[in-house]
């Protein structure tokens, strides 16, 4: 299993189920369930063509307690889970990630480098690098970058990220790109752009177009 391990719980115990692989360096809590297939604790790029020494030093990956982990999910090294989440098969969880406690992540979903999700999101999407998403969003579209200057390398551009504040909604298809603030309880429509800062209690739709939800008329997609 190279550096992995396959474990299998105590069955007198049954605390914990690990039926995926696990880096010997992880912290897992109680009642953790982490099905076949699952990957925990990978070192992030280890393909790349730099030498190993001069990697940062990534902290052990953490799960807490009474998290569930499906299958052929991938969760790098240095990134936290926490208490109560779910994570469905096939998501992607980056370095650096903190997922907030009671999260659930759909299957497929991708959390990029130290996105920071608050308590109770769920999230469907895509998330990109340095994202900070706050407590109880809702999050099915994409948030990423601007890159805004093409001619610059890209792996060495930082990009400010998007941010939401707590109770947010993002649908299906909706892109938020670039420095942008998204204000408490905005509702972001399915398939809209923004890259404009939200203000709170705003419906968007289409391009940057913002109506206060007490004015809103139309159905939310």
């Amino acid at each position: 299993m190279g550096e992995y391990l396959d474990v299998k719980a105590n069955d007198d115990l049954m605390t914990t189920r690990i039926l995926g692989h696990v880096d010997p360096s992880c912290i897992l809590g109680n009642h953790v369930i982490i099905e076949v297939g699952a990957v925990v604790g990978r070192d992030t790029r280890p393909n790349r063509a730099f030498a190993k020494d001069t990697r940062p030093i990534l902290p052990p990956t953490l799960i807490e307690d009474d998290c569930y982990i499906g299958s052929c999910v991938v969760i790098e090294r240095g990134a936290s889970i926490g208490y109560g989440s779910t994570i469905e098969h096939g998501a992607v969880i980056e370095s650096g990630v903190q997922l907030g406690a009671r999260s659930y992540v759909v299957h497929g979903a991708r959390l990029l480098g130290n996105a920071q999700i608050g308590e109770d999101c769920v999230i469907g999407g895509l998330v990109a690098d340095r994202v900070v998403v706050g407590a109880r969003c809702r999050v099915f579209g994409s948030l990423v970058h601007l890159q805004d200057k093409p001619s610059t390398p890209w792996d060495g551009t930082i990009e400010a990220a998007p941010r939401l504040e707590a109770d947010v909604f993002v649908g299906m298809g909706a892109r938020i790109i670039g420095s942008v603030l998204v204000g408490r309880g905005a509702y972001i429509s399915a398939n809209t752009i923004v890259t404009k800062d939200v203000p709170a209690r705003h419906v968007a739709i289409r391009n940057n177009v913002f109506v206060p939800i007490d004015d809103w008329e139309g159905r939310l997609a």
